[in-house]
């Protein structure tokens, strides 16, 4: 296998993970029993620290389309629109 060519739709891997610093969040944000750690994190992030989903997507190393999926759902789940 040659190295350097990537398969049909692959993109390259980063050399480095980007750096956020210290990312705190609070334990309080987990005592909502109806979310996953997931969508309380990510509701998190994107309501009180007003970041992106691809700031999010690049903090928890995920795809933007499942922080897109993830908020949304936890938004369904706590009944309120977006």
């Amino acid at each position: 296998m040659q190295q350097g060519r990537l398969g049909r739709g692959s993109k390259p891997k980063a050399a480095h993970s980007p750096s956020f610093g210290t990312v705190l969040i609070p334990s309080l944000v987990f005592t909502n029993r109806g979310l996953s750690v997931l969508e309380a994190m990510v509701v998190h992030l994107k309501e009180e620290r007003g970041m992106t989903y691809h700031a999010i997507a690049e903090l928890l190393n995920r795809d933007d389309r499942t922080i897109w999926t993830v908020y949304n759902r936890a938004s369904k789940k706590q009944g309120g629109a977006q």
